[in-house]
């Protein structure tokens, strides 16, 4: 005789359907961070030029290069690690994305440390009036890609996500606008770090309400 625990055991096996697996991240991160940084500099080139002899600087300033790639990876870290914490699994959220917030704490900490020894001779050439703007507006979009994507990977902690995916998002508009506005480390950090970290919290709120699993 069949017990009413087991035919419980029997129907939920008879309507398991396959599920696919998810690719890794780095493959989206990848084309993300492609297509979202040719997206950000056409946006900043339909304003103005970027600031001119910055690939110059960024050859015969490491401590400027070092910034730079810091933001770059930084980006692609949280990216990656707000995919990755999108699908769920065991662990402490904070702990799987301790890479990219490590990556992101050095680029602030860079940044910070310009203010004491600027990492460049300070300067007005290339100076934009909607920096702030700019940084806001073209961050936004890439960030709308990435909540679309992590919302296909079944998330469960909707509010960490966003935060995450809007700091990776923040962090890589930021950064190209270092290459395209004025460099005065006030103003950078500023104009156009502290929006980029500010997308952080519109990443946080988009991923609270939107982030759920259906």
């Amino acid at each position: 005789m069949t017990l009413p625990r087991d035919r419980l055991i029997t129907s939920l096996v008879d309507d398991l359907a396959p599920v696919r697996r998810r690719a890794p991240v780095a493959t989206p991160t990848f084309a993300w961070l492609v297509l979202a940084a040719g997206f950000v500099t056409t946006c900043y080139l339909l304003v103005q030029p970027f600031r001119p002899g910055f690939l110059g600087q960024l050859l015969v300033a490491p401590r400027f290069a070092l910034e730079t790639a810091l933001g770059i990876a930084s980006a692609a870290l949280l990216c990656a690690g707000g995919l990755a914490l999108a699908v769920p699994a065991l662990g402490s959220p904070w702990r799987r994305l301790a890479p990219a917030l490590t990556a992101l704490s050095a680029w602030v900490a860079l940044n910070l440390y310009a203010f004491a020894e600027p990492a460049l001779t300070v300067s007005m050439l290339g100076k934009r009036s909607g920096c702030i703007w700019e940084v806001l507006l073209a961050g936004t979009p890439p960030l709308v890609v990435l909540l679309w994507l992590a919302r296909r990977r079944w998330p469960l902690r909707g509010a960490v996500n966003g935060l995450a995916l809007g700091l990776g998002a923040g962090a890589l508009a930021a950064t190209l606008m270092q290459l395209a506005c004025l460099y005065e480390p006030a103003h950078n950090f500023l104009f156009h770090l502290l929006p980029g970290l500010a997308l952080g919290g519109l990443g946080m709120a988009a991923g609270a309400r939107f982030l759920r699993t259906r």
